[in-house]
């Protein structure tokens, strides 16, 4: 499935709103308050645990890239 422009400024949108401190990268912190958010219900632990399978690169942050692929669940 093909990705639109404006599929991808949505996505970079809601990635800059969890970005809370601007350095171009979610920390576990800014991760959990985006899934608190997005899912009042999703424990701290829960968010945890995602946040280690989307870190792939295990550097303990979430850049762009790793964000929009598994947002888009590829």
């Amino acid at each position: 499935m093909k990705t639109l422009p404006s599929q991808l400024d949505d996505i970079e949108e809601l990635f800059d709103h969890a970005d809370e401190d601007g350095d171009d990268q979610i920390g576990v912190t800014e991760f959990r308050g985006l899934m608190r958010v997005l899912d009042r219900q999703m424990r701290d632990e829960v968010a945890s645990v995602r946040f280690i399978e989307i870190d792939t690169n295990r550097d303990g942050r979430i850049g762009f890239g790793e964000f929009r692929t598994w947002w888009l669940g590829a």
